[in-house]
């Protein structure tokens, strides 16, 4: 009989999915906006929206915008799947982040608008391009960033992880990390690199797989937001909770 009951309990649990409704689309319930700075009109810009879902029954969804030029005013609308039918949902609070890409924008002081909060205005500035380059840097293909701290010293420093693509000439290292905080809760990371000619470097995964971590002159306190440039105009975000 336990046999039996445990068996109807699993199968129950693959069942459920199958019974629910569909989900229902909401705003996303935003709580912050962040902008890094230092995008110019050569690039992909990125607005950054983080929220907090109450429990397990949540889900980040699509999102919209709309760019004004003249008036430069962009207006951001965030939706998520809540799965009210959902039986089971654990409750527990979890932080997301949706990434808006805009694209090209033209130089100038740009505002941003929630939808559903058009009196709250964030404003951000796009810089001039100094080179007709894609980018003006060759950047690492970094997958993941974090921040880890010194309990004795309260050292911070950020860790880079990721691997260097496999190029038809030559090979690629980190040669230098530029690190800025602006605005205040974002840290923007430009990990720079460079081709060198060597034989066989792709043989070894020391030469593919990197992990590179800088000191940081100053700490990153409260809530924020790691940006980090990576190859081919991409870009990750990293959400960072109070160290």
């Amino acid at each position: 009989m336990k046999m039996f009951s445990r068996f109807f309990f699993i199968s129950l649990l693959f069942i459920v999915p199958i019974i629910q409704g569909a989900p229902t689309l909401i705003p996303s319930p935003i709580e912050k906006v962040y902008i890094p700075v230092g995008f110019d009109d050569n690039d992909n810009v990125e607005i950054i929206l983080k929220g907090t879902f109450p429990n397990a029954c949540y889900r980040v969804g699509s999102t919209e915008f709309q760019v004004d030029h003249e008036a430069k005013e962009i207006l951001v609308k965030a939706y998520s799947y809540f799965y009210q039918d959902q039986i089971l949902c654990p409750l527990v609070i979890s932080t997301f982040l949706q990434t808006i890409k805009v694209g090209l924008l033209a130089s100038g002081e740009y505002q941003v608008r929630l939808h559903d909060e058009k009196d709250k205005v964030t404003r951000f500035q796009i810089i001039p391009r100094v080179s007709e380059s894609a980018d003006e840097f060759l950047y690492a293909s970094v997958e993941n960033a974090y921040i880890k701290a010194d309990p004795k010293s309260e050292k911070q420093t950020l860790v880079l992880h990721g691997h260097h693509p496999l190029w038809l000439t030559g090979c690629q290292k980190i040669t230098s990390v530029s690190v800025y905080r602006n605005p205040k809760d974002v840290l923007v990371v430009l990990p720079k690199t460079t081709l060198f000619e060597e034989e066989n470097c792709h043989s070894s995964t020391n030469y593919t797989r990197f992990k590179h971590e800088i000191d940081l002159s100053e700490p990153m306190d409260g809530e924020g937001l790691i940006h980090v440039r990576t190859l081919n105009g991409e870009s990750i975000n990293r959400h960072l909770k109070p160290l």
